[in-house]
C-alpha cells in the first residue's frame, strides 16, 4: 500500500486549506464552524448537468429546447416522450430516452428516483396526479444509518418547477369546487337545473372560445397557470349576467304592458345588454391597462382575460336568451309539450287552471303540435293574435305594490322592509345629518380609503426572498437560508457575472419572438472599424476595465450593500483581456511598441 504522509505535511496542507476557505471554491463545501473546530460538521455538493446535450452545438444553442429535455428527464414520462406539438420546439429529433423502447414504456424521472431512495410519498401515491393533494416534499428525507440518522435535503430548479406545477394542478380542485358552488346557486336562483346547466356550459365555454381567438387570431403562443385564474372571473361575471337576464325575464312576466313572449325577450335582452355591457367594458378596460406592462406573462394574461370577458358577454346576450326562451316555451309552462310527454295530467295547466288555457294556447307550442301530428308552428305564428293571457287578468293586480312585494325574494324583502328604512331613517326628504347610519358608512369608508392610501404610499420592494412553500415543506424558508448562508464560500453566491462586449455595431432581431425569449436572440453586426491592434482601442479597453474596478457599489460607501463597498469582489479585479495580455508580455520581457506605450 501507499506510505502515510508525514504529519507535518498533513498539518501544512490542512492549514493551507483552512486559510483560503473564504476566497477559494473550497469554501463551498465547508460551513462557518470549520474555522473553530478544524473540520466542517455539514457539507453540500452540487451536481451539474453536462451541456450541451447531444444534437446541440453549445450551451446557448436552443436553450429552451435543452431545458425542456432536462425537464422531461427530471419528471419522467411514458414513451413516446413529446415536448411540444412540434410547431415551436425541436423536441427529441436527435435522441430520446425512449429510443429502442416500445411505446407505453414508463421512464422514471430523476425526481422520482430520489423519492424512492428516501421513501418520500405523497397523495395520490402514483399516477399522473401524484402528489396533487399532498406533495412528497412534505415527507422529510431521512436515512437510517448504523451510527445514527442522516438528514438529507436536495434541491434543483427543475424540481422546484415540477413542484410548482404539482401544487398548481392540485389547486385546480378548488376551481372545480367553485364551479360546482356557482352551478348550484344558479340552480337555486332560477329554480331550474336545465337553466343552471346551460348557463354553466356557456360560462365554461367562454375559455376555449377565447383561447381560439387568443392563440389563432392574435397569435399569442404563451399559456401558463396564471391564465387558468380567468375561470374565476368568468364565473363571477358570467353568473351575474345570467342573474340579470333571469330577473329581467321574471319582471317582464309581471308587467301588464308586455303581452307576448317576443316582447319579454326584447325587454330582458335590452336591459341585460346595457347593464352587463357596462360591467364587462370596465373589466376589459382594466385588463387593457394591465396589458400595457412590458412584463410578458402579465401582458399575455391580461390579453387572454380581456378576450374571455368579451366572449362571455357575447354569449350572455346570444346564448342565455335562447336558453331561457326555449325553457319557457317548452318546459316552464305546465302545458303543451311537457304535459304531452309526461302524461301527468294533474300537473298540466289546462287541468289545474282550465280558465287560463285553451286548445288554441296548447297548439301554439311547436313541440306539442309536432309530436301530436298537427304540424310545426313558426315562432311568428306563436306570437300571432289572438293573444291569450296566461297570468294575471287584472292590470291593477299586476302593477300593484302588494303584487310586486309578493314576488320578492327573502333578500329583496329584507332590503325593502329593514335595510332601506334604516338607511334613510324611515323618512323622506330629510337632511343628510339626520341619517346617522348613512353618515357613519360614508365616514367609515372615507377613513378606510385614507388609511389604504397612506399604506400604499409606504410600500417598498421586498427585502427577503418570497416564501413559496409552508414551513413543513422541504423547500421552506429555513432550507434556502441553510443553503445560502453559513458557508465559507457564501461570498461567491453574492456576486453575479457580467460581461461587457466591445466592437458591436448593432444587433438585429428579425425572428425574435416575445413569447419565447430564449430562441432567436438576434444576430450581432460587428463594427468593421473597431481594431484592437490600435493604441487608442487598447487604451480605451484598459480604461474601461479600470473604471469597472473603481466603481463603488451604492451611493453611500459607508453603508454599501456590497462587501468592501466595491462593485467587484474584494481581492479580485475585472477579467480584462488586454490587461492580461500586457501582464503576460511584461512577464516574458516583451518590448513591443504598444507595450512600452501602455506601460
Amino acid at each position: 500500500g501507499c506510505a502515510l504522509l508525514d504529519q507535518a505535511v498533513v498539518d501544512e496542507k490542512s492549514k493551507a486549506l483552512m486559510s483560503n476557505l473564504l476566497t477559494s471554491v473550497n469554501g463551498f463545501f465547508a460551513n462557518e464552524a470549520a474555522t473553530e473546530g478544524g473540520f466542517t460538521n455539514a457539507t453540500r455538493s452540487m451536481l451539474q448537468f453536462g451541456m450541451p446535450l447531444e444534437g446541440f452545438n453549445g450551451e446557448a444553442d436552443e436553450r429552451e429546447d435543452q431545458n425542456l429535455v432536462y425537464r422531461v428527464l427530471a419528471s419522467g414520462g411514458t414513451c413516446p416522450l413529446k415536448l411540444h406539438d412540434g410547431t415551436k420546439f425541436r423536441g427529441f429529433d436527435v435522441k430520446s430516452p425512449c429510443d429502442g423502447l416500445p411505446d407505453g414504456t414508463r421512464i422514471t424521472g430523476m425526481e422520482q428516483l430520489l423519492f424512492d431512495h428516501f421513501s418520500m410519498k405523497g397523495f395520490p401515491v402514483s399516477g399522473d396526479f401524484q402528489g396533487a393533494l399532498r406533495s412528497p416534499y412534505f415527507t422529510p428525507p431521512i436515512m437510517e444509518l448504523p451510527d445514527g440518522n442522516l438528514k438529507a435535503r436536495f434541491y434543483s430548479g427543475l424540481f422546484q418547477q415540477l413542484e410548482f406545477d404539482r401544487i398548481v394542478n392540485g389547486d385546480l380542485n378548488f376551481a372545480i369546487l367553485s364551479i360546482a358552488m356557482v352551478y348550484f346557486y344558479i340552480w337555486f336562483h332560477t329554480r331550474s337545473a336545465a337553466i343552471a346547466t346551460a348557463s354553466m356550459f356557456q360560462i365554461v365555454m367562454s375559455l376555449p372560445v377565447g383561447y381560439f381567438f387568443y392563440f389563432n387570431a392574435l397569435q399569442y403562443h404563451y399559456y401558463s397557470q396564471m391564465h387558468i385564474l380567468t375561470i374565476f372571473l368568468a364565473l363571477g361575471i358570467g353568473a351575474d349576467s345570467v342573474f340579470v337576464y333571469a330577473d329581467a325575464w321574471r319582471e317582464s312576466g309581471n308587467s301588464g304592458n308586455i303581452m307576448t313572449n317576443a316582447g319579454r325577450v326584447h325587454f330582458s335582452l335590452s336591459r341585460t345588454a346595457q347593464s352587463c355591457f357596462n360591467t364587462t367594458f370596465t373589466t376589459v378596460m382594466s385588463f387593457v391597462a394591465a396589458g400595457l406592462t412590458p412584463v410578458m406573462p402579465i401582458h399575455a394574461f391580461a390579453v387572454f382575460a380581456g378576450i374571455v370577458m368579451t366572449v362571455n358577454y357575447l354569449l350572455v346576450i346570444a346564448f342565455t336568451p335562447t336558453i331561457l326562451y326555449i325553457y319557457h316555451i317548452h318546459m316552464s309552462d305546465r302545458g303543451g309539450f311537457c304535459c304531452y310527454t309526461s302524461r301527468k295530467s294533474a300537473n298540466c295547466r289546462w287541468n289545474a287552471f282550465p280558465g287560463r288555457d285553451t286548445s288554441e294556447a296548447r297548439n301554439k307550442d311547436a313541440l306539442y303540435t309536432s309530436c301530436t301530428g298537427k304540424g310545426i308552428v313558426s315562432p311568428l305564428e306563436m306570437e300571432a293574435p289572438p293573444v291569450i293571457p296566461m297570468r294575471a287578468t287584472s292590470t291593477f293586480e299586476r302593477e300593484s305594490l302588494e303584487f310586486l312585494l309578493s314576488k320578492m325574494g327573502v333578500v329583496e324583502r329584507f332590503l325593502y322592509h329593514k335595510f332601506s328604512p334604516l338607511l334613510t331613517s324611515g323618512k323622506a326628504n330629510i337632511p343628510f345629518y339626520k341619517k346617522p347610519l348613512a353618515c357613519f358608512i360614508i365616514v367609515a369608508f372615507l377613513g378606510y380609503f385614507v388609511l389604504m392610501l397612506s399604506s400604499a404610499s409606504q410600500l417598498t420592494p421586498p427585502k427577503t426572498e418570497e416564501l413559496w412553500f409552508p414551513p413543513s415543506h422541504m423547500h421552506n424558508a429555513d432550507f434556502f437560508n441553510r443553503l445560502a448562508n453559513g458557508w465559507k464560500g457564501t461570498a461567491d453566491n453574492s456576486y453575479m457575472s457580467a460581461t461587457v462586449v466591445m466592437g458591436v455595431s448593432e444587433m438585429t432581431r428579425p425572428n425574435y419572438n416575445w413569447f419565447f425569449p430564449g430562441r432567436e436572440r438576434g444576430v450581432v453586426k460587428w463594427d468593421e472599424e473597431f481594431d484592437l491592434s490600435k493604441e487608442e482601442s487598447q487604451r480605451f479597453f484598459m480604461d474601461a476595465c479600470d473604471a469597472i474596478d473603481a466603481t463603488p457599489c451604492g451611493n453611500k460607501p459607508g453603508n454599501s450593500p456590497c462587501r468592501g463597498g466595491s462593485l467587484v469582489r474584494p481581492g479580485t479585479s475585472a477579467i480584462c483581456v488586454v490587461r492580461d495580455i500586457l501582464t503576460f508580455w511584461r512577464a516574458g520581457g516583451g518590448e513591443g511598441m504598444w507595450c512600452r506605450k501602455l506601460s
